[in-house]
Protein backbone atom coordinates (compact mmCIF):
# COMPACT_ATOMS: atom_id res chain seq x y z
CA UNK A 1 0.00 0.00 0.00
CA UNK A 2 1.48 3.74 -0.85
CA UNK A 3 0.36 5.82 1.38
CA UNK A 4 0.50 10.14 0.96
CA UNK A 5 3.55 11.66 2.34
CA UNK A 6 3.26 14.89 3.64
CA UNK A 7 6.26 16.14 2.58
CA UNK A 8 9.12 15.31 0.63
CA UNK A 9 12.76 16.49 1.32
CA UNK A 10 15.60 16.46 -1.67
CA UNK A 11 18.86 18.07 0.30
CA UNK A 12 22.31 18.49 -0.31
CA UNK A 13 24.86 17.72 2.08
CA UNK A 14 28.12 19.59 1.99
CA UNK A 15 26.92 22.96 3.74
CA UNK A 16 23.53 22.34 3.69
CA UNK A 17 22.80 19.21 5.55
CA UNK A 18 26.12 18.79 7.13
CA UNK A 19 28.94 21.26 7.80
CA UNK A 20 31.69 22.13 5.37
CA UNK A 21 34.31 22.70 8.62
CA UNK A 22 33.45 19.54 9.81
CA UNK A 23 31.21 17.41 8.17
CA UNK A 24 28.62 17.49 11.45
CA UNK A 25 24.97 17.61 11.31
CA UNK A 26 24.27 18.28 14.64
CA UNK A 27 22.91 21.80 13.92
CA UNK A 28 20.59 19.59 11.78
CA UNK A 29 19.23 17.15 13.99
CA UNK A 30 16.43 19.36 15.20
CA UNK A 31 14.72 20.03 11.62
CA UNK A 32 15.50 16.18 10.98
CA UNK A 33 13.47 15.50 13.90
CA UNK A 34 10.49 17.81 13.00
CA UNK A 35 10.61 16.10 9.35
CA UNK A 36 10.30 12.66 11.16
CA UNK A 37 7.87 13.76 13.90
CA UNK A 38 5.53 14.85 10.68
CA UNK A 39 6.47 11.70 8.63
CA UNK A 40 8.05 13.66 5.85
CA UNK A 41 10.30 11.46 3.79
CA UNK A 42 14.28 13.05 3.39
CA UNK A 43 16.31 12.18 0.12
CA UNK A 44 19.90 13.45 0.27
CA UNK A 45 21.59 14.63 -3.06
CA UNK A 46 25.54 14.29 -3.08
CA UNK A 47 28.84 14.49 -5.23
CA UNK A 48 29.44 11.66 -2.35
CA UNK A 49 29.58 7.93 -3.60
CA UNK A 50 27.31 5.33 -1.95
CA UNK A 51 29.64 4.33 0.22
CA UNK A 52 29.96 7.43 1.32
CA UNK A 53 26.02 7.61 1.73
CA UNK A 54 25.79 4.78 3.12
CA UNK A 55 27.60 5.64 6.04
CA UNK A 56 26.07 9.05 6.67
CA UNK A 57 22.50 7.44 5.76
CA UNK A 58 23.00 4.98 8.40
CA UNK A 59 24.33 7.91 11.18
CA UNK A 60 20.96 10.08 10.65
CA UNK A 61 18.89 6.84 10.59
CA UNK A 62 17.67 7.81 6.76
CA UNK A 63 17.94 4.14 5.26
CA UNK A 64 14.71 4.24 4.26
CA UNK A 65 14.86 6.29 1.92
CA UNK A 66 16.76 6.58 -1.62
CA UNK A 67 19.85 8.84 -1.88
CA UNK A 68 21.31 10.29 -4.60
CA UNK A 69 25.04 10.25 -5.44
CA UNK A 70 28.17 10.93 -7.03
CA UNK A 71 26.07 14.15 -8.35
CA UNK A 72 23.11 12.77 -9.99
CA UNK A 73 24.99 9.70 -12.08
CA UNK A 74 23.22 7.21 -9.45
CA UNK A 75 20.68 6.54 -7.14
CA UNK A 76 21.16 4.31 -3.86
CA UNK A 77 18.18 2.50 -3.03
CA UNK A 78 16.63 2.79 0.11
CA UNK A 79 18.08 0.14 2.80
CA UNK A 80 21.00 -0.78 0.59
CA UNK A 81 24.16 -1.22 2.18
CA UNK A 82 25.70 -2.23 -0.99
CA UNK A 83 27.72 -0.71 -3.69
CA UNK A 84 26.36 -0.26 -7.25
CA UNK A 85 28.57 -2.11 -9.87
CA UNK A 86 31.17 0.03 -11.16
CA UNK A 87 30.90 -0.91 -14.78
CA UNK A 88 30.05 2.80 -15.50
CA UNK A 89 32.95 3.99 -13.51
CA UNK A 90 35.20 1.95 -15.77
CA UNK A 91 34.20 3.25 -18.99
CA UNK A 92 35.15 6.41 -17.73
CA UNK A 93 38.34 5.90 -17.07
CA UNK A 94 38.54 3.74 -20.15
CA UNK A 95 37.65 7.13 -21.80
CA UNK A 96 39.95 9.36 -20.03
CA UNK A 97 42.91 6.74 -21.20
CA UNK A 98 41.74 6.95 -24.84
CA UNK A 99 42.36 10.44 -25.09
CA UNK A 100 45.12 12.39 -26.49
CA UNK A 101 47.68 12.21 -24.13
CA UNK A 102 49.22 15.32 -24.16
CA UNK A 103 45.73 16.35 -23.09
CA UNK A 104 45.36 13.09 -20.73
CA UNK A 105 48.44 14.12 -18.52
CA UNK A 106 46.74 17.75 -17.64
CA UNK A 107 43.67 15.51 -15.87
CA UNK A 108 44.21 14.24 -12.46
CA UNK A 109 41.22 11.70 -11.87
CA UNK A 110 40.23 10.27 -8.14
CA UNK A 111 41.23 7.03 -10.00
CA UNK A 112 45.04 7.98 -10.97
CA UNK A 113 45.42 9.21 -7.23
CA UNK A 114 45.94 7.10 -3.91
CA UNK A 115 43.73 7.97 -0.50
CA UNK A 116 46.06 10.14 0.85
CA UNK A 117 46.60 12.30 -2.44
CA UNK A 118 42.64 12.78 -2.06
CA UNK A 119 42.38 13.35 1.47
CA UNK A 120 45.25 16.50 0.53
CA UNK A 121 43.38 17.84 -2.31
CA UNK A 122 39.95 17.37 -0.56
CA UNK A 123 40.89 17.77 3.33
CA UNK A 124 39.13 14.84 3.93
CA UNK A 125 40.29 12.19 7.16
CA UNK A 126 42.06 8.88 5.30
CA UNK A 127 39.31 7.03 6.14
CA UNK A 128 36.85 9.38 4.41
CA UNK A 129 38.94 9.60 0.81
CA UNK A 130 38.83 5.94 1.12
CA UNK A 131 35.13 6.10 0.19
CA UNK A 132 35.63 9.00 -1.92
CA UNK A 133 37.75 7.16 -3.92
CA UNK A 134 35.22 4.15 -4.03
CA UNK A 135 33.41 5.50 -7.53
CA UNK A 136 30.89 4.03 -9.18
CA UNK A 137 29.77 6.31 -11.92
CA UNK A 138 31.87 9.64 -11.81
CA UNK A 139 35.30 10.79 -11.68
CA UNK A 140 36.07 13.73 -9.88
CA UNK A 141 39.69 15.05 -10.55
CA UNK A 142 42.13 18.14 -11.18
CA UNK A 143 42.66 19.86 -14.23
CA UNK A 144 46.31 21.44 -14.35
CA UNK A 145 46.68 22.24 -17.84
CA UNK A 146 45.97 25.70 -19.88
CA UNK A 147 42.45 26.56 -20.87
CA UNK A 148 42.95 25.62 -24.35
CA UNK A 149 43.91 22.50 -23.65
CA UNK A 150 40.72 22.12 -21.41
CA UNK A 151 38.78 23.34 -24.11
CA UNK A 152 40.75 20.78 -26.28
CA UNK A 153 40.06 18.10 -23.37
CA UNK A 154 36.35 18.75 -23.20
CA UNK A 155 35.88 18.46 -26.58
CA UNK A 156 37.60 14.90 -26.84
CA UNK A 157 35.38 13.39 -24.06
CA UNK A 158 32.32 15.33 -25.49
CA UNK A 159 33.35 12.74 -28.84
CA UNK A 160 33.32 9.49 -26.60
CA UNK A 161 30.11 10.40 -25.47
CA UNK A 162 31.28 11.48 -21.93
CA UNK A 163 30.02 15.37 -20.46
CA UNK A 164 32.02 17.06 -18.04
CA UNK A 165 31.36 19.83 -15.50
CA UNK A 166 33.71 21.65 -13.42
CA UNK A 167 32.11 22.30 -10.04
CA UNK A 168 32.92 23.61 -6.63
CA UNK A 169 35.65 21.60 -5.70
CA UNK A 170 36.54 19.63 -8.97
Amino acid sequence: MITKLPLLVFTDLDGTLISHADYRWDAAKPALDTLRAIGAGIVMASSKTAPEIIALRQQLDLEDWPAIVENGAGVLAPNSHASPPTDEYLAVRSTLNQIPANLRRQYRGFGDMDVAEIAGITGLTAEAAALAAQRAFSEPGVWSGTPEERKDFLAALAQHGVMAREGGGF
